[in-house]
């Protein structure tokens, strides 16, 4: 019990237990007052990378690990879905626009797209998890830009 619990608190999930009966409570105790630091840090860093997201400030001291970062990657490789750039067109009245403005902003909207693939990210899975994210969102707008050049709309 006192491994599976140790395990659980360092995320692995899939722990054997040998069970013997013994002093199974005093080891449970012990085991979770063993990895109450670990969770504190665990929480810590969730609260820091929640707090330095949207800013990069926070208004309390935290360290900028891995696992911090991760938080705001996280939120933002999720939000450059597809469904996004529906809401955004739909945001900025693409439908509306003249053919010259939805050219132009295609064409700005792709430059930044690029630009965006040089944000550091925490973790090099997430920046890779980022890039295509945003490889998807650019073959989207290239592909806009091309009907726009050969329609008349």
């Amino acid at each position: 019990v006192r491994k599976a619990l140790m395990g659980f608190s360092e995320g692995k999930l899939d722990i054997p237990v040998n069970y013997e009966s013994k002093n199974e409570l005093g080891d449970m105790c012990n085991a979770l007052r063993s990895s109450q630091d670990t969770l504190s840090t665990v929480i810590e860093d969730i609260c820091y990378g929640i707090a330095i997201h949207a800013d990069d400030k926070a208004d309390f001291d935290g360290k900028r690990t891995a696992f911090a970062l991760t938080v705001g990657d996280a939120d933002n490789i999720d939000r450059f879905d597809a469904y996004r750039i529906f809401e955004n067109l739909k945001w900025i009245k693409y439908d509306e626009m003249s053919i010259d403005e939805k050219r132009g902003h295609t064409e700005k909207t792709i430059a930044k797209l690029r630009k965006y693939k040089e944000l550091e990210f925490g973790t090099k899975s997430g920046h890779e998890l980022w890039c295509e994210k945003l490889d998807f969102q650019i073959e989207f707008y290239q592909r806009l830009k091309h009907q726009i050049e050969i329609s008349d709309i």
